[in-house]
């Protein structure tokens, strides 16, 4: 193991190890290389999230809360693909990079639906040659995700939907930058409103009250 990776890395958990989950640490001037070796030497043992922005590296703690409200966006966009008969692969959080633009990130979730037949097969994507995420999902609940604009732009995922507050916001890629919009480009008749509402149902009640719901209301409103 290489001894940058190691001490970025131990430096970093011990700094977490005294934070509540949910915390974040920022450092500066950390090099690509540094975030790369990062990635690639301590993956399986860490218990954090990194985002890198060109030289800026944010590791992020996960909290119970924040896990049971990302689990709850499979279930919704798994029902909006069967019953619009969209194909789709979850990417999960699986660390998205571009070394040329010097920026990666661990969303909290990420799906490919326009592009599933270009990624159907791989086991490891690669923004240089393959299509990053049509969708990337971010949840906030002790720090916002506005920062991470930057970086989903630079690699040009068109749609990106933020959980914060309670409420639900949908952005697409317009040029260079996110503008909010009020309906899902991959799911039309969908707006953020109404994910806001069955995402509570979810919170409060249970997953298979969510589920069943949902589905009946997009079989009602789908068109």
């Amino acid at each position: 193991m290489i001894a940058t990776a190691t001490s970025l890395f131990e430096g970093i958990e011990a700094a977490l190890d005294s934070l509540p989950d949910g915390s974040k640490v920022e450092l500066n001037r950390v090099s690509w290389k540094e975030y790369d070796q990062l990635l690639n030497d301590v993956y399986e043992a860490r218990y954090f999230k990194l985002y890198y922005d060109e030289g800026r590296l944010v590791a992020m703690t996960i909290s119970f809360e924040h896990e049971s409200i990302k689990t709850l966006f499979s279930h919704l966009i798994s029902i909006l693909a069967e019953e619009l008969d969209l194909p789709l692969k979850g990417a999960g959080s699986a660390s998205l990079k571009t070394e040329r633009k010097k920026k990666g990130a661990d969303p909290d979730d990420s799906y490919y639906i326009e592009n599933v037949d270009k990624i159907r097969g791989l086991k490891i994507i690669n923004l240089a040659t393959d299509p990053p995420p049509d969708l990337i999902i971010e949840v906030d609940i002790t720090s916002s995700s506005i920062n991470k604009f930057s970086i989903y732009a630079a690699m040009g995922i068109p749609e990106f939907w933020r959980y914060e507050e309670a409420e639900m916001h949908f952005y697409k890629l317009a040029g260079e930058e996110y503008s909010e919009i009020t309906y899902s480009s991959h799911f039309p008749f969908v707006p953020a409103a109404v994910i806001t509402e069955f995402l509570a149902l979810g919170i409060n009640q249970d997953i298979p009250t969510m589920n069943k719901a949902f589905r009946k209301w997009v079989q009602t409103n789908k068109k």
